[in-house]
């Protein structure tokens, strides 16, 4: 607690990003407003810096878990950080992979064809942001169950569009 805000603003050093979350997170108490602030000064902070995957991925998760925020104020900021370019953070670890695929999986056994596409377009989506007009429509016109698991099981594990596109054959 010792350690300067602007230091750590300024610090190369992920590590400084978590000191700082945990400062900013005794700061804003129950106060969502703050929470929220400084949750986006944070994020950016955390996207400018060019960390690697995994220092992006543990660190977000820390500022994730000490500025909790309710499930509109996140829908918010997730909104804003789109709006301003930032795509869907794909930093998802094997394991909560494992855990969408398996729940989308279970909703695609028993949900309709036009589910299933609501699926596959909402992945997308809930990754990279807008859906291509052309894509969707591809995705729409898809009448065969198989190819939907797979595009959605797709959609979870692969970078970015151009990747599903290329591996979805579309």
């Amino acid at each position: 607690m010792d350690y300067n805000d602007e230091e750590l603003e300024k610090s190369d050093n992920p590590f400084g990003l978590v000191v700082l979350a945990a400062k900013r997170s005794l700061e804003a108490g129950e106060d969502e407003a703050r929470k929220y602030r400084f949750k986006r000064e944070l994020l950016k902070m955390l996207l400018e810096r060019g960390y690697d995957r995994d220092e992006v991925r543990h660190v977000f998760r820390f500022l994730d878990g000490m500025l909790k925020l309710d499930r509109e104020k996140e829908r918010l900021l997730y909104e804003e950080f789109h709006r301003e370019g930032v795509k869907a953070m794909p930093y998802v670890t094997s394991w909560e992979r494992i855990a969408m695929e398996k729940g989308m999986k279970k909703g695609m056994e028993k949900g309709s064809l036009e589910e299933a596409r609501e699926m596959v377009l909402e992945a997308l989506e809930e990754r990279f942001g807008v859906v291509p007009p052309d894509l969707e429509e591809v995705i729409r016109g898809r009448e065969d169950r198989d190819v939907l698991r797979k595009w959605l099981r797709l959609a979870i594990r692969v970078g970015n569009l151009e990747e599903f596109r290329k591996e979805a054959g579309v």
